[in-house]
């Protein structure tokens, strides 16, 4: 992350997304690795038609992080505790 301003912006951004898809009481950010941000669940997400949000959702987030902070990669990685 390039300075506490963008990191700010970026944060603004998902916290925003994560209202309007109704997940913000259940993800969190994380401790941030050295020049990332890192979101999580305490739990696993139950999303009911997941293969259709989970595009919608990971264009969601990159289109929300390009809006303020062009510049940055996004990486989307996903936990699936059933197939453990």
């Amino acid at each position: 992350m390039r300075s506490s301003h963008t990191a700010y912006a970026v944060g603004q951004a998902m916290e925003r997304l994560f209202v309007d898809e109704g997940i913000d009481d259940d993800v969190r950010l994380d401790e941030e690795p050295a020049g990332a941000m890192v979101w999580t669940t305490p739990w696993p997400l139950v999303i009911s038609g997941l293969p259709r949000w989970r595009g919608r959702f990971e264009n969601a987030v990159r289109s929300a992080v390009a809006a303020v902070a062009p510049e940055l990669v996004v990486t989307i990685e996903w936990d699936y505790p059933d197939e453990a």
